[in-house]
């Protein structure tokens, strides 16, 4: 293979002939990293910089070859879709359909059905990765539960696939109408996009929340550009002459990726920059091989056992992430190494089964049929399969949502809730139309504000509800958002309500906030900020404060281990914690906060966990009814029975009425 091959006019595409068998070693690398990583084995903890390097490699393979194929005039863009689908769309759509079988034996509660129709409709459009990306927040639930979570990156690829023979075309279009030369103008259009994206990427990295750069094809176009850049290196003088630079850029290279492979460079911020050590290493080894095909990392990765897995990588990328997920969810979230490297190495089967009798088959029809005659054909009919995934797959995973949602252990039986002895009686009633009440919280207080509202209307009260990113003084935290508006309504309600007319009630997951800060300093600034913006709502006692403990945080999403535990006949109380535990966690919490509003005027503090825990176990249910939706959230029953509990110190919230007057625990 000489180098004289990639230049710039007159060039085959690199591909062309002989498959390059250090490509398939680099794919060998990439997907055992990420199956490793996935598993959770130690010593692979950057293993998920795989997918980079398969994206290096198709923007390597797939610019050079529609680069060829416009130079030489020969490029089609029905034969170029036709090529991707038949290549990328029958593997897929068999591990859909499989994982949709497993699924059906697996998947219980309507909430995973949910989640796992919306994936396969999602994937089969090629746009999981926006979905997964809005899916990232506060209730999202974790990566294991999502058995079509990695169909991200093959959404990115797809996507690719569509957007880069379109920017090429439109290239060499202008090019040539302007008398450019292409290759000139492909070089400063590539540099710019190069930088734009890098830039995007490192910038809409980050640890929690939206991390745009990790989906995004805009912020990961960079990596395909980098691949793509590869040929045209090749041709440098600078490294065709010296005989030892194809040696000397694959030992850098190979040291590079397996440094990302195994030392977690990013620290929670990926890609970010850190993602130029995996791309540039794997764009050093291409060109390394590239430029001398008989150096030392070359020869290594081209031999039969890397080749092997290289040829199966697509399928085996495929299938080990529905067969881990799936069997983590069957055994109640599990996420041991054992089962998921079990899962990694089963997941071999299905892979080889679908190189051997799909992947191969389809090539061997492709390269036996005139692809420019069949033009969109092939295409139409990959947008079939998808459409049949989605009509298929929809309609089992909708109807067992909606026939189980609103079953009656997640609904809830209203005669266990209490009615209030005393709601309001007299002069009470009339005066309570004068009240300015405020809900501050997180989640959880959003879970509380319907069932508060509704109890709050005899009393002639409609409080308002405020996110706790937003507090009653101008300068913590910073003005964003709503929050101006936000200050001026409670501003206006201070206004005219005078004082012992206005109320704040604050309910949060506070072993959520403090349980998860290590640092001994940054847990006293916390705790320091937390009652200064407690005393805040109580202003020195001129407004009642009824300040919420945090309820029970279980370990499992109720709503499917409540009926997953029957179906094993575990018994629901599978799915409770020990006290103890509770205790040691949110009960600690919990503690802090009641030391905060002790020393607070006019400020009450209530602990809810007695209300779903006895000396030994905290359930969360309540006879047959399940109280939580996730391992932390309530039901709207749960909301109801919890408001139950804790109506007398509401009503003191509300009109001022001591505990025992209001109304009395049931």
């Amino acid at each position: 293979m000489k180098s004289a091959k990639y230049g710039p006019s007159n060039a085959s595409h690199p591909t062309d002939g002989p498959r390059i068998s250090h490509i398939d070693g680099l794919r060998a690398i990439a997907v055992t990293s990420v199956v490793a990583y996935h598993s959770g084995l130690p010593a692979v903890y950057g293993g998920y910089v795989g997918v980079d390097i398969f994206f290096v490699i198709s923007g390597f393979l797939i610019i050079n070859q529609i680069i060829t194929e416009l130079r030489d005039g020969r490029f089609s863009l029905a034969t170029f879709y036709a090529r991707r689908s038949l290549r990328i769309l029958p593997p897929f759509f068999v591990m859909i359909l499989g994982s949709f079988l497993i699924a059906c034996a697996i998947l219980i509660s309507p909430f995973e059905w949910e989640w796992y129709t919306q994936s396969v409709i999602f994937s089969s459009l090629f746009a999981s990765n926006f979905f997964f990306m809005t899916k990232q927040g506060y209730f999202d639930i974790g990566a294991l539960k999502k058995p079509l979570l990695h169909t991200w990156s093959l959404s990115v690829e797809e996507q690719f696939y569509i957007l880069a023979p379109l920017a090429l075309m439109a290239l060499f279009w202008l090019a040539r109408r302007r008398g450019f030369s292409p290759s000139a103008l492909l070089r400063i259009v590539a540099l710019v996009v190069f930088a734009g994206s890098l830039a995007g990427c490192i910038y809409f990295t980050v640890d929690r929340g939206t991390n745009r750069a990790f989906y995004m094809i805009t912020w990961r176009a960079w990596e395909f550009i980098v691949g793509g850049s590869i040929a045209y290196f090749a041709t440098l003088p600078l490294l065709t002459r010296n005989t030892r630079s194809g040696d000397v850029l694959g030992i850098v290279g190979i040291a590079l990726i397996a440094l990302s492979v195994i030392v977690d460079l990013a620290d929670g911020f990926f890609p970010g920059y850190t993602a130029t050590i995996p791309v540039f290493g794997t764009a050093l080894v291409l060109l390394g091989g590239l430029l001398s095909p008989g150096s030392f990392v070359a020869r290594a990765l081209s031999v039969r056992p890397m080749v092997a897995i290289g040829l199966i990588s697509y399928s085996w990328y495929l299938w080990h992430w529905p067969l881990m997920s799936l069997a983590s969810i069957a055994t109640f979230g599990n996420e041991s190494i054992p089962l998921l490297g079990a899962m990694g190495l089963l997941s071999l089967l299905p892979a080889y089964l679908s190189y051997r009798f799909v992947e191969v088959p389809v090539r061997r029809w492709r390269h036996g049929r005139n692809l420019r005659a069949l033009g969109w054909k092939p295409t139409l009919a990959g947008g079939a399969g998808a459409l049949i995934c989605i009509l298929l797959v929809g309609s089992v995973g909708g109807t067992v949502f909606f026939l189980t949602r609103f079953t009656p252990e997640r609904v809830g039986d209203n005669s266990l809730i209490p009615p209030p002895a005393i709601v309001c009686e007299g002069d009470s009633c009339k005066t309570g139309r004068n009240i300015a009440g405020f809900l501050e919280g997180d989640s959880h207080a959003d879970h509380m504000i319907a069932t508060f509202i509704n109890e709050a209307a005899p009393f002639g009260i409609r409080p308002k509800r405020f996110r706790d990113y937003c507090p009653q003084v101008d300068g913590m935290p910073p003005d964003m958002g709503d929050c101006p508006k936000i200050r001026q309504v409670i501003a206006d309600k201070y206004a005219a309500n005078p004082a012992d007319e206005r109320f704040w009630i604050v309910e949060r997951l506070w072993s959520y906030m403090f349980l998860r800060v290590t640092r001994p300093d940054m847990l006293e600034e916390m705790l320091a900020a937390t009652k200064k913006r407690l005393e805040l709502y109580s202003d020195g006692g001129k407004n009642r404060l009824l300040v919420l403990g945090a309820i029970p945080d279980f370990s499992q999403i109720i709503a499917d281990c409540l009926p997953r535990a029957e179906r094993y006949g575990l018994g629901w109380d599978y799915c409770a914690r020990p006290r103890s535990f509770i205790d040691q966690t949110t009960a600690r919490a919990n503690a802090w906060v009641r030391d905060m509003v002790a020393d607070i005027p006019n400020a009450k503090y209530v602990d809810p966990t007695d209300f779903f825990c006895d000396d030994k176990l905290c359930r969360p249910y309540i006879g047959e009814h399940s109280l939580y939706r996730d391992n932390n959230h309530l039901f709207p029953f749960g909301a109801r029975y919890l408001y139950a509990r804790l109506r007398p110190y509401f009503v003191w919230a509300m009109t001022g009425e001591e505990v025992d007057k209001g109304a009395r625990l049931p």
